[in-house]
């Protein structure tokens, strides 16, 4: 039946944890990663996704991104990032009531002599209730299979304290 999603690998976070690897993107079809009520020990840091390369995350300066960032407490914010060593994403808190939530779609990834894409939906809420969304678009320059997905904390200086990340297949 087509339209169908698939469980492939899940994490619940209920200990300081700095990072979250999940593993399984073996076939040729698209991935959905989900994360749900992400919350980090320190206040003001930035989640960050690294595409997995033999189950190790790739650290090279090869991700490209450009993304929209819809405010309710300032402006709307355009930008675009060549050359990174990660995807950086939305900022998260730590007061009550912050959290951070997304959906992002994984293409390629299991396609040896083609880029791997990512495209994101974020949302996230501050202790002074604005909601923030970004939408992203993420390129991975790097011609070879990708087997998963690293989720860290702000490049691994600090750690997520609750959430819960689940990869998808679909079919």
């Amino acid at each position: 039946m087509a339209g169908r999603i698939v469980q492939v690998a899940t994490s619940t976070i209920t200990t300081t944890t700095a990072f979250v690897d999940l593993i399984g993107t073996t076939t040729d079809d698209v991935y959905l990663l989900t994360g749900n009520n992400l919350v980090v020990d320190t206040d003001a840091k930035q989640w960050n996704l690294r595409v997995l390369k033999s189950s190790s995350p790739d650290v090279s300066a090869n991700y490209d991104y450009g993304y929209k960032q819809i405010r309710t407490d300032s402006a709307y914010f355009n930008g675009a990032v060549p050359n990174a060593t990660f995807y950086g994403a939305t900022f998260l808190g730590t007061a009550g009531g912050e959290d951070g939530n997304f959906i992002a779609y994984l293409y390629n990834f299991n396609d040896s002599s083609e880029y791997s894409y990512i495209s994101t939906e974020e949302s996230s809420i501050a202790s002074n209730n604005a909601n923030t969304g970004t939408f992203a678009g993420i390129v991975h320059t790097v011609a070879s299979a990708s087997n998963g997905i690293r989720i860290s904390c702000n490049n691994g200086s600090n750690n997520f304290t609750s959430g819960k990340l689940t990869l998808y297949k679909i079919l």
